[in-house]
Formats: C-alpha cells, structure tokens, sequence
C-alpha cells in the first residue's frame, strides 16, 4: 500500500529547543517540520496534512494556548494531536488551560527523551492506523462503484439479451414465440377467474405484391409502420405480436367477443387511414382481420388461435380489408 511518511510540526521560537527536538526525532520514521511562530505554523498547515503538533507555550505574537485554539477551530486540523512543551508553566492552572485548548498531553521541560518518544510514537502509530483504514474505505468504495458498474452492464446485457430473445427486431413487438408464452398465461387467467379474453388475428393484404413492385426494403417499412400504428391504437393491457411474416396477432384481455371486433375495425381503419402517410402516398395498405373469444370448452390458446385463423380466411373470402368474426365473437 503506498504511503507518505506522516508529518510532524514542531512550533518554538527558541533555535536551540528546534535543533534538540530535530535531532530526537529523527529516530521516529516521520518526517519533521519545524517553525518558531504561531503564524508561520498556521502557513504551513495549509500546504501539510500533518499527524502531531509539538507546542511550546510561551512564544512572542500567538503563544501556544492561542495557536491550539486556531488548529482546532479548523477543519482540516481540528482531528490532529497537540502536546504541549513547556518550560516555563509547570502549574495546575496552565496544565489545565492546555487540556481546555484541546491539547492531549502536556509535558514540562527538561524531556525525558524516551517519555517523548514513546508518546509521538503512540500517535504516529494511531495516525498510520487511520491513514491505512481510511484507504482500504477508500479501495473498498472504489471496488463499490466498480461493481455498481459491473452489476449495471450484466444488467443491461441480461436485458438486451431478454429483449433479443422475445422481441421481433425489425417491429419492435413480440415475437412469436413470447406471444404465445403471454398468450397462455392470459388464457389460464380467464379460465381460472371466468373473465373474458378475445384474440385478433390479422395480416397484410397483398403483402407479396408490395415485396414483388417496390422491394423488400419497401416492405419492411411497412411492417415497422403497420407496428407502430397499431401499438398506438390499442390499450396499454393489449398484447401484438408478429406470428411471422406479415402475420400479427392481438390479445385483448377483459375482452369480449363483441368488443374484440370494434377493437380490429379500429385497426383496421387506422392502417387504411396511415399507410398513404408512410409511403408519401405511393402505397395504400389494407389488413383483414378475424377476431375469436376465448369459449368454455377452450383448453388452450391454439384452439383460439385455429378459430381465429378461421375467421381470418373468411374475411379475406369476402374480399379483404374487412373484419370476420368467428365462433364466441359473433
């Protein structure tokens, strides 16, 4: 773990009492600055993160009472030790005036140099104790994050690859497959609570003519177009999915029969009306529509689907561009 060697002030106006603590403590693996005024000390603390103050009390200016109180009236220092070094006032009084300033340790004059040391070493050791939790928070944050991201993109990539695997990329709906899977379901849930289900099956009149004169490319602008149209006509509750081809089916849950067929008529006049707008007038495309409700001898989709299919094939019997309604939805 990379590391800055922590930093030690030591603040008094006596030259003598600087070099002696310099050399002291040049035994502790610390690196040590050294100022005589209270005004300079507060300078460097700008540009210094630093992990003990050493103070003398009786300094010209801003004696060391007066400086403790700056330091931990600051945010950036207000955390770091102070120990007193005096020479000068050994009473009760001033002891605990230094303890009132915020100091934690007041030591007089002459040093018992192992006392020192054993007491910067304390706080050098608590100050490299909280320099090394406070970068595994930081690595452990950072590793926070990352997985954050890691657990977005699998997400995102869960998504997309759930999104491939049932929606039909060229019109945005479900695909066949997903279609009958939601078809199913709904059908469960109208025989379970005895709700109405209806089904709309529909498809492109003439689609191979519109491939045959204006390209395939023509044609699945239609079928993007035809899509959209539709999802816009129909009820957040209505399924559409494309079977295949230019094959659609839709399922309208709390749907009746009777209702159903309203619902492909509407369909069906908003592709009539919309087509001329998606081709700029060179296509008018139709649907035909057969619509079936679900029946109580019904067991599952299929045979919804077949009498759709049936009604279908009626309404393309009758002419296309029309709506046929099959048994149930009559």
């Amino acid at each position: 773990m990379p590391r800055e060697r922590p930093k030690i002030l030591i603040v008094d106006d006596t030259p003598a009492n600087l070099v002696v603590l310099r050399r002291l403590l040049a035994r502790v693996d610390a690196e040590v600055i050294a100022t005589s005024s209270g005004n300079e000390a507060l300078a460097l603390t700008l540009d210094h993160d630093f992990a003990l103050f050493l103070l003398d009390v009786q300094m010209p200016e801003m004696d060391g009472y007066e400086l403790a109180e700056l330091l931990t009236g600051e945010e950036r220092t207000k955390s770091v030790p102070i120990i007193f070094l005096t020479a000068a006032y050994k009473d009760e009084r001033h002891r605990l005036r230094a303890y009132g300033t915020g100091a934690v340790d007041y030591i007089e004059k002459p040093i018992n140099d192992q006392v020192l040391l054993a007491k910067v070493g304390i706080f050098l050791e608590l100050f490299n104790n909280k320099e090394a939790l406070q970068w595994v928070l930081a690595e452990l944050a950072q590793k926070n994050v990352d997985l954050s991201v890691e657990i977005a993109r699998r997400q995102q990539l869960e998504d997309d690859l759930r999104r491939l695997a049932t929606t039909d990329a060229l019109t945005n709906v479900p695909n066949r497959r997903h279609f009958m899977e939601v078809a199913e379901t709904e059908c469960r849930r109208s025989h379970r609570y005895g709700h109405p289900l209806s089904l709309i099956l529909f498809d492109i009149d003439h689609f191979k003519q519109i491939n045959d004169t204006h390209g395939h490319a023509a044609g699945d602008q239609v079928l993007s177009r035809l899509s959209d149209t539709c999802v816009t006509a129909l009820r957040d509750q209505d399924v559409i999915g494309r079977l295949g081809g230019e094959e659609f089916a839709v399922l309208l849950p709390e749907t009746d029969g009777v209702a159903a067929a309203a619902v492909a008529e509407r369909l069906r006049n908003a592709v009539e009306q919309a087509s001329p707008v998606w081709s700029n007038g060179e296509l008018a495309v139709t649907i035909s529509a057969g619509v079936a409700a679900w029946g109580p001898d019904d067991e599952g989709i299929e045979t919804v689907l077949h009498r759709a299919d049936e009604a279908l094939y009626e309404a393309k019997r009758q002419g296309r561009n029309r709506v046929a309604a099959g048994r149930y939805a009559a």
